[in-house]
């Protein structure tokens, strides 16, 4: 008997490869207690404490009701089981439909269409759930970034976020096809998530002790040995003080790291903070110029959290630079990135101790109605009302000129190699006159003189 039904389960699991195999029939042993069928409170006991309720529904919608509230059964058999996996993990367009559809109720659908409240219902649940595993690990690496405390109102931007496309209104069968198609984002976070819950109290040699142990079963029998927290860069660099605090939470982390370009995303390093520096613009762009790409965080003194990234290294020059890769961003109180428009090179600005010239760190716009604009008397902002340089945008800040509170600099991505030579380079008459240079580049004027240079002594 017992050969039977072994030969049966390897049947009905014959459509995942060995090591999804694995997980698959261990989880569903250690929920169902070594039964052969499983049953909701017992899938309750294992996961509903790990999980966001409103996930633990939709789960039990779309494996005890089929999605179909008049139709209950009170425990499901493996293949069931089998099928969450594929269409939560892996599944193609059609399958992930159906485990949308499924799980929020095939009633919900009226003539075909879903109302914008109940997929955002949905997505809140997989956010929150995501984040709540991320904020139950041990893992160190998630402990070394100091995280901000994630509040309700931060996820429920990450699903707007998300859902950014629709509007509230109903969503037809096709829009949601589409989304599913290019919703990359929510799709790496369920397919995490899902991750962690088909590894949960699955040892790494394979031996059932505990079905409520979870210590380093995260990084356990996953497959290809997914980690919780893959959708976050490393955090390399010196320890942070204990003092510090970041001004991200894990669910802004995740929405900022994943619009970085992909050379951008794997490791961040604090350049720069007002909770360790102090409140100096000298200190400021002394730890931020030459250091590649990076991403600017402010919050002003309404609670605003805003910021820019750069592609290209800060340097001190009497003109805009840098180029279309750069963008703004909002995190609150909404979430959403600028990205460029291509109207003007309008990217980047840093200019200090000259007379004519604004001095201080600009992105966007033009002197004196920025996108962003720290100033170099610190603690002074500006974020216009509007921005030519960035698409959609709208102001950052909670007031056209701000206050600042706080500032976080970090380099993302591998800092930029600053090549040495024995001998230094010649120099120009101007070289020792940025401020005239500019204003005579500015007047449209040639400068004649930029060709001689200084023979070296």
């Amino acid at each position: 008997m017992g050969v039977n039904n072994s030969k049966k389960s390897k049947s009905e699991l014959s459509s995942l490869s060995a090591d999804e195999k694995a997980i698959v029939l261990k989880t569903f042993k250690l929920a169902s207690k070594n039964s052969e069928r499983l049953k909701q409170d017992d899938l309750k006991d294992f996961w509903g404490s790990r999980i966001d309720e409103r996930l633990f529904h939709y789960i039990s919608n779309y494996l005890f009701n089929g999605g179909n509230g008049s139709h209950h059964s009170d425990e499901v058999q493996i293949e069931t089981f089998k099928n969450l996996f594929i269409c939560s993990v892996r599944g193609t367009v059609d399958e992930k439909l159906d485990f949308i559809k499924k799980s929020i109720g095939n009633k919900k659908f009226v003539d075909g269409e879903l109302p914008y409240n109940e997929l955002k219902e949905f997505v809140d649940s997989i956010v929150s759930s995501y984040v709540q595993v991320q904020n139950a690990s041990k893992n160190r690496d998630l402990q070394s970034w100091h995280f901000n405390a994630t509040n309700p109102q931060s996820l429920v931007r990450f699903s707007e976020s998300i859902l950014e496309q629709f509007d509230q209104n109903c969503i037809g069968d096709r829009a949601l096809e589409g989304w599913i198609q290019t919703a990359t984002l929510f799709a790496q976070l369920q397919k995490l998530l899902f991750y962690n819950l088909f590894g949960a109290g699955v040892s790494k040699s394979h031996d059932v002790k505990d079905p409520h142990m979870h210590g380093d079963s995260d990084e356990s029998v996953l497959i290809g040995l997914h980690k919780n927290y893959e959708l976050l860069p490393r955090f390399t660099g010196p320890d942070l003080p204990a003092h510090y605090k970041s001004l991200l939470d894990i669910s802004q982390m995740i929405f900022l790291n994943a619009h970085l370009p992909q050379e951008n995303q794997n490791e961040w390093r604090l350049l720069f903070s007002t909770d360790i520096h102090g409140e100096s613009f000298s200190t400021l762009i002394g730890k931020i110029m030459n250091q590649g790409a990076t991403v600017i965080i402010v919050e002003d003194n309404h609670g605003h959290i805003f910021g820019g990234f750069t592609p290209v290294s800060w340097a001190m020059k009497p003109k805009f630079y840098g180029d279309s890769g750069t963008f703004l961003f909002t995190l609150v109180p909404k979430m959403k990135v600028y990205h460029s428009t291509g109207y003007n090179d309008h990217y980047q600005y840093l200019c200090l101790n000259q007379q004519t010239l604004p001095n201080g760190l600009g992105m966007g716009g033009q002197f004196h109605y920025w996108g962003l604009w720290l100033d170099h008397d610190f603690g002074h902002g500006q974020s216009s009302e509007s921005c030519t340089t960035f698409s959609e945008y709208s102001q950052l800040s909670n007031t056209k000129n701000f206050r600042i509170k706080n500032i976080d600099v970090w380099g993302v991505g591998m800092p930029e190699e600053v090549e040495t030579t024995d001998e230094a380079p010649a120099k120009s008459v101007l070289d020792t006159n940025i401020e005239t240079k500019a204003v005579l580049q500015l007047a449209g004027r040639k400068i004649h003189s930029e060709g001689i240079r200084e023979e070296s002594n």
